[in-house]
């Protein structure tokens, strides 16, 4: 987060280093020269997410404020400890009364209010895509970005190293329970080294501590509520019920859900589209590289996939052909 506010200070100091001017040199109208000057908007509604609680919040408030807008921030609720003690960060840094003001509260009850605002020049919101989806209805004539869900995959082609790919695939879709917008939530795997990704991927698995986080430093631990944890219990069910298997027992401790990896999971599975936000891993097997394209490409989210491959061509050919964003 620190290096974060020094990068946004430097880029800001690039943009404002002169202003734009665009003259006939450019354009070729004589007589016609456009100088451009870069002005705040006003207030910024910034609306973060739990699951970064200090981070996605500095990345909403650190380059509002530079560029010399006021801030009115809204942490999610299970992240509110860490929005407010912020709140008092700021004011010792010397931020006066107004110029960023934290609002604490559940967003079912105080949303509408501060979106609905007629003195909010622009909103920042990372969260759910329901929400998202809600506010950019409502705010069709401001600024409005978004960062929402995402159902990221993870191609393994049949020449990639599998025990170093399933290392990777482990922790990209089990750190942090796998409530990340960017962690890996599918994997799909070419059909002929399917059966070895699988073990590897369980061994992995295996290694994995789990414990509740009070009590130390685990790997897996209590997810942010009983409602995630149950709509991954709901896709693990659902899964079951369309032929995938898994080699982990299914079981919650508490507020923690033990990792599962499925295998034999298709594309009726509504774990392959809907992101499951937690420690559950679906791998489907395809035969042909435009399967796996389609499968990405199908996708109600577009935001990152990653390509285990030992051919980096190939690798940037496919990636050229993905509607993801990185």
């Amino acid at each position: 987060s620190i290096e974060y506010i020094k990068l946004t200070i430097e880029e800001y100091e690039k943009i404002m280093k002169s202003p734009l001017i665009i003259d006939e040199s450019v354009h070729n109208v004589k007589g016609k020269t456009g100088i451009f000057t870069y002005e705040p908007l006003g207030v910024v509604l910034a609306i973060s997410p739990f699951n970064y609680p200090l981070n996605l919040l500095v990345s909403k408030i650190a380059p509002a404020l530079i560029s010399g807008n006021t801030v009115v921030y809204k942490p999610a609720t299970q992240g509110s400890c860490v929005g407010s003690f912020i709140s008092l960060l700021l004011y010792e840094a010397g931020f006066k009364n107004g110029e960023v003001s934290c609002i604490i509260g559940k967003g079912s009850e105080i949303g509408d209010f501060i979106i609905d605002n007629p003195n909010i020049s622009m909103i920042s919101f990372t969260g759910s895509s329901d929400v998202g989806k809600k506010i950019a209805m409502k705010n069709s004539l401001i600024p409005v970005i978004l960062e929402l869900g995402g159902k990221d995959a993870a191609i393994v082609l049949k020449d990639a190293n599998l025990k170093l790919s399933a290392k990777k695939i482990v922790k990209g879709a089990f750190s942090f329970n796998g409530q990340r917008c960017t962690g890996i939530k599918r994997v799909l795997v070419d059909v002929s080294v399917e059966q070895k990704l699988i073990k590897y991927i369980d061994e992995e698995i295996e290694k994995l501590t789990i414990g509740s986080a009070i009590k130390g430093n685990f790997d897996i631990t209590e997810m942010i509520d009983i409602k995630t944890l149950k709509n991954n219990l709901y896709l693990l069910l659902d899964a079951y019920k369309n032929s995938a298997r898994t080699n982990q027992k299914i079981k919650r401790k508490g507020n923690i859900l033990f990792p599962v990896a499925l295998h034999n999971v298709t594309t009726k599975c509504k774990i392959a589209w809907d992101e499951q936000f937690g420690p559950v891993l679906p791998i489907i097997s395809f035969n042909e590289i435009e399967q796996a394209i389609d499968i990405c490409n199908k996708s109600q989210y577009g935001l990152q996939t990653s390509i285990f491959t030992s051919n980096i061509k190939l690798a940037k050919k496919i990636a050229s052909t993905l509607d993801v964003v990185t």
